[in-house]
């Protein structure tokens, strides 16, 4: 990166002193690995950079980018900004105080990505581990991805922050063929950090059990469709709380009138036993961050405590039009797009009850140890998931495997029916989409116990 004259791209940006503008910019390096067919089938290396301007005018704004960090490029794309609002001027002053580290003019070059052999070993030592646990693998596909990232934003309110963010993913998919049918299962592990946090975990384990996993299927059974109690594992991921729950709570769309639980802050949306969190300050999690995309510092934020609705996810407009405070949810997939309320690392806070006697008070119902995917109607609070891994409950113990399940409810009502919750937590990482933007995420439930769910089948 080079040395940028940000106080005066900002000033040059602000079309009254009522106004604020804000330039975000962005240096990233990118090393993809894709191992198929027992092969390396290709590896990608490269890089980008590039500069977004934002410019709000009371609650509208408009937002404008380049990939070329040329001063005189980014004064102009500010005022072609100013061309989105009516003509004034803006006298005061921009002083731009510094927070964080690694400010940008002092910061050095991305190092090149390391451990390419490594990599490579682990993603053929891993296609030879599926390989041998069965002949009927009839497909391995190792992926790993590594980003290496500096995110500086600043602001006319003086605000200069520069981010810094390591992210690392390995994707394990596994394909079983046995006469015509062809069943897959996947894994993936992620983390804000680099190849050796990957190399910390039991990635070999995961290789098995994924294979295991779909090869368990190969004698999974339809189930007749109903009503029926369900206890969904930790094991399953946080999804079903990401998408039922966790969008509504977004405050853009709270704002929008687009959420069900909007005018609802202060009331009792769950049941007592709930609390919810976002949390981007939890280390290593996939969905972890120091400062957000519009340079406000991470907190943990407690979303419903014992039932009770207590806040939304905010950036800097939502909060303005909710009149609440921003949370540091605002993110964007790069700089070429405007910063969203997105969830970090969401969950259900664990509870008291063991998940083996969660399992064993239902007599006849679903388990469900991974979701799949889904959708919801945030308006609404309905939603539709897959039961990716599911089995029958009888008397208390996990029995036969079944497929083509799907979960059925409504999220405001789900909150209130689940009657016990486990003291275990397991985090599982993916992407969340939202607006034509992708962001990493972690979601996480404790065992969940919902006594009367409708169940999809076939």
């Amino acid at each position: 990166m080079q040395d940028i004259a940000l106080d005066k791209i900002l000033q040059a940006t602000k079309n009254s002193d009522n106004a604020f503008a804000e330039i975000f910019i962005e240096s990233s390096e990118l090393e993809e690995l894709n191992f198929s067919n027992n092969k390396l089938e290709s590896y990608k290396h490269g890089s980008d950079q590039g500069a977004g301007i934002r410019l709000i005018e009371g609650l509208d704004s408009a937002y404008a980018y380049s990939n070329d960090l040329n001063e005189q490029n980014l004064h102009a794309l500010a005022q072609s900004l100013k061309s989105a609002f009516p003509a004034a001027a803006s006298h005061k002053k921009i002083t731009l105080k510094k927070q964080g580290t690694n400010y940008l003019k002092n910061s050095k070059h991305l190092d090149p990505l390391q451990d390419h052999k490594q990599k490579l070993a682990l993603c053929e030592e891993a296609n030879e581990l599926a390989r041998q646990k069965s002949p009927l693998v009839h497909q391995v596909e190792i992926q790993l991805n590594q980003s290496l990232s500096q995110r500086l934003i600043a602001n006319s309110d003086g605000l200069l922050v520069n981010s810094p963010l390591d992210q690392i993913t390995l994707a394990i998919t596994i394909t079983i063929k046995k006469d015509d049918d062809l069943i897959t299962a996947l894994e993936a592990l992620a983390f804000t950090g680099n190849f050796k946090d990957i190399l910390k975990q039991d990635w070999k384990s995961k290789v098995i059990q994924t294979t295991e996993r779909a090869i368990q299927q190969l004698s999974a059974r339809t189930i007749k469709g109903g009503p029926m109690p369900v206890v969904i594992s930790s094991e399953a991921g946080g999804t079903l709380i990401h998408e039922a729950v966790g969008h509504g709570l977004e405050g853009d769309l709270v704002a929008e009138n687009l959420s069900v639980f909007k005018n609802k802050l202060g009331t009792a949306i769950a049941s007592p036993k709930i609390t919810v969190i976002d949390d981007p300050t939890l280390s290593k999690n996939y969905g972890s961050y120091p400062y957000d995309d519009e340079g406000t510092k991470t907190q943990k934020t407690v979303l419903i405590e014992n039932g009770i609705l207590k806040n939304y996810l905010c950036d800097r407009l939502a909060a303005k039009r909710l009149q609440l405070q921003p949370t540091g949810n605002a993110r964007r997939e790069s700089y070429e797009h405007r910063p969203l309320v997105r969830m970090s690392n969401t969950y259900v806070a664990p509870g008291s009850d063991n998940p083996q006697e969660i399992l064993a008070s239902v007599d006849k119902g679903l388990f469900v140890k991974r979701m799949g995917g889904g959708q919801v109607d945030t308006v609404t609070g309905e939603f539709v998931f897959e039961a990716e891994e599911a089995y029958l409950i009888k008397n208390g113990k996990i029995t036969d495997p079944i497929k083509n399940a799907s979960l059925i409810g409504n999220g405001p009502r789900l909150l209130k029916e689940i009657d016990m919750i486990g003291n275990d937590l397991h985090f599982c990482s993916g992407v969340c989409g939202k607006d034509n933007q992708s962001v990493p995420v972690t979601d996480a439930i404790p065992t969940l116990r919902i006594p009367n769910m409708v169940v999809g089948g076939k």
